[in-house]
């Protein structure tokens, strides 16, 4: 077994000035300083094992592309960046507590149970084999990258992710249980989707659910403020579902080619002048008032 300090021996004070960068294959990092006043880097090679980490790296903690199954041992105070992707990880348990961006990506995580409690920036956990996201922070204060995973659920996930959120190439049924999002909505290929019930009714960007198995419009959000991609889903005669159940978007995509809004002004606000006119009458003939 090849430690940090067998490979480094020169390494030995307790705390290291600037970034440390590991440059020969070792095992674990027994023998490391204590403390690392800049980033870490021990990225593709071929350690098994955080044992002997820093207590506190201030800068980023780069682990990532190595042989590791858990991060137990690791440090506990990260400044900024976590990243661990590309390793064997089945689970988060070691993690530190905050961080600025989270990167678990392409592990084989089976659950979000002990990640970081504070997530300043991104977390991206996509391409693992998770079920459902309980465990994530509540407030993701960047992007929220859950895709290519096997979520049946968001329910018990995040609550509110204030950038992009991507939950595409999934298993999802359903999206009850969906975070509020900031920015750009994405939940293509998730092929059992047959309708967007659960999304929240204006998005801030794009919305895109193209490669699903989209049946109808009723449940679309009412206000789209960027593109609306929804080719290659099941949906007959889009442009007609689009103006029935009222989605207005800048622009939309669909089998039937990509179109505008401006394009369908006028029967979009015929159709929305009708149905305020049917709500009425039918609101008049139960003898209710506006």
């Amino acid at each position: 077994m090849l430690g940090y300090l067998s490979q480094y021996p020169d390494e030995r004070g307790q705390t290291h000035q600037g970034t440390l960068v590991v440059t020969k294959q070792i095992d674990n990092l027994l023998g490391c300083p204590d403390k690392v006043n800049g980033d870490m880097v021990i990225a593709n090679m071929g350690i098994s094992s955080l044992e002997g980490s820093p207590k506190e790296v201030t800068g980023s903690f780069y682990c990532s592309e190595n042989k590791l199954k858990t991060l137990k041992n690791g440090p506990k105070k990260v400044g900024k960046d976590y990243i661990c992707n590309g390793n064997k990880l089945k689970d988060l348990d070691g993690v530190a507590d905050s961080v600025v961006n989270f990167n678990c990506r392409n592990n084989e995580i089976r659950t979000l149970k002990g990640s970081p409690t504070n997530v300043l920036g991104d977390f991206i956990c996509s391409q693992n084999m998770l079920n459902d996201l309980v465990g994530i922070p509540k407030i993701i204060k960047g992007d929220l990258y859950c895709n290519g995973n096997m979520l049946t659920t968001l329910i018990g996930g995040a609550d509110e992710v204030r950038a992009d959120f991507n939950c595409g190439d999934n298993n999802l049924t359903s999206l009850e249980g969906s975070p509020k999002v900031s920015n750009d909505y994405k939940c293509a290929g998730n092929k059992q989707l047959k309708s967007l019930k659960g999304i929240q009714q204006i998005i801030y960007g794009d919305l895109i659910a193209h490669s699903c198995g989209l049946e109808t419009l009723e449940f679309a959000p009412k206000e789209i403020r960027g593109t609306f991609e929804c080719q290659w889903n099941n949906i007959k005669n889009f442009k007609e579902e689009v103006i029935k159940h009222q989605v207005k978007a800048i622009s939309y995509t669909s089998d039937d080619g990509g179109f505008d809004f401006k394009d369908i002004k006028e029967e979009f606000e015929a159709e929305q002048t009708k149905q305020r006119v049917n709500s009425k009458g039918f609101r008049a003939m139960l003898g209710l008032k506006k």
